[in-house]
Order: structure tokens, then sequence, then C-alpha cells
């Protein structure tokens, strides 16, 4: 019987970086994290940037004041130091194709504006931008499927696996939920689901504050190996120490 040799490859997968609300001290983790692991595919899963003046329901709230190009140049600016070769546009990004149709002109423009500005960083990079889409908005190395996320619910990783996953495809990473877990799909094909949580700083993004869910989220990234037919998903969740325990 012939020797079957596969080449195994690597990559790192982050989320929810959200801009001026990332931990810059978080952040140099993972970077230096990325320079040990040396991987083959580095994936930003969206919301690189936050946006929170333009979200709905900001007018009239301390969001509505919030400098939308700090948030942009620190959003653009983890993306420069990552260099992903995939970046999801996340439910955040998400905003801008909406409200450059917005009748309010001054909006229009501000979103045409950032969004261009985070084009052009991808085009520099030369990095894939995936839309925020759920039927297209997803990209398979090996047999996992990456994308943002788009489902909010208590048991929203397990629906993912459930909803995207077939075919060759039998896992999915997300980010979106802003929490580190792992969970199974109730069906004959054994998917599995996995949230790379968040690297937001623990105090920022104040409207979600009050919300219960919001203790849930814990900060973290995912990483592996990939060959043409497999993947293999670890996930790297902050200690209590604020650190991550990783083998390099």
């Amino acid at each position: 019987m012939a020797n079957i040799t596969r080449s195994w490859r690597r990559f790192l997968a982050v989320g929810c970086s959200h801009g001026h609300h990332a931990d810059q001290a978080l952040l140099k983790r993972v970077l230096a994290f990325k320079a040990r692991w040396k991987p083959h595919t580095t994936i930003h899963l969206g919301d690189a940037i936050d946006l929170a003046c333009l979200r709905a329901g900001a007018a009239g709230t301390a969001d509505d004041a919030v400098d939308p190009e700090s948030d942009l140049q620190d959003g653009l600016a983890f993306l420069h130091q990552l260099e992903p070769r995939l970046y999801f546009l996340g439910n955040h990004e998400a905003r801008l194709n909406t409200l450059m149709e917005s009748p309010r002109a001054i909006v229009a423009a501000l979103a045409a504006r950032v969004m261009a500005q985070v084009t052009d960083q991808a085009k520099r990079m030369r990095c894939e931008v995936v839309d925020y889409n759920f039927q297209h908005g997803w990209r398979q190395i090996g047999d996992c499927l990456f994308g943002h996320g788009y489902m909010v619910n208590e048991a929203a990783v397990r629906d993912h696996a459930e909803a995207v996953c077939g075919g060759t495809a039998s896992k999915v990473v997300i980010a979106h939920l802003h929490r580190v877990m792992q969970a199974e799909g109730r069906n004959r094909s054994h998917p599995t689901g996995y949230c790379v949580g968040w690297l937001g700083d623990k105090d920022a993004m104040g409207y979600a504050a009050n919300r219960r869910a919001t203790t849930s989220w814990s900060r973290g990234f995912a990483w592996g190996e990939y060959c043409d037919n497999e993947t293999v998903v670890w996930l790297a969740k902050e200690t209590h120490a604020g650190d991550f325990r990783l083998p390099i």
C-alpha cells in the first residue's frame, strides 16, 4: 500500500477587536503568539472597527459623540500588524453598506469614506475582504468554514455548525458572540462549531454593560493546522491572570 503524506499548514483566527475598544496589551500578546506560531494563513473574522456612532440607537447617547476617525485608525492599525489573508466584514462593518444609502448626505459620505479606507488597506495587504452575507460570507480551509457569525441566541455556536456545515465541511469557526466556546451539532455528520471570543477592553462597549449576556463574554482566539481535507482547531481562552497558556 502506498504511503499517503498530507502536508499540514498552520492558521490563526481572531475576531471582534472593535477598533478603539481593543485591549492594546491583549493585541500585543496575540501578535507575539503569531510571531512564534508563524501561520500560513491568518484570518480576521470581522468587527475590526466598532463604529459606535453609526449604530442604530446611538443618537443622543455617549456613542453619538465617539470620534469615528480614531476608531477607524485603531482598527486599521491592528489589521496592518496582523496582516490577515482573509478579512470578514462583521455586522459592525456591514453598517457601512447600509448607511452609504442614507438620505442624510453627511452620513452617506462618512460611511463611503470609511469603507474605502478599509478596502484600500486590504488591497495593500493583498487580503481578501469577504462580505457580511449568511449565504456567501464563508471561506473553507481544510474541512472548516470560517466566517463572522450571524445568530446570537444561547445555542448560536451549535446552530451555526448545524446550519452551515455539510458536504466537505464538518467544522465552523466564528466570532460575533464574544464568547470562547465549542459546541457539537446534533446530526449524523457530527459538525463542530467554535467561537473565538473577542479582543476588546473589558470595560469597553458601555451600551452592552447592563445586558446579562455580557457577563459571559470571554477573550481569546483560534489556532491550529489544516491540510486539503481536514482542520484541527484549538481555542485559546484568556486565563484569570490575563494571559494565555500556550505550548509555544
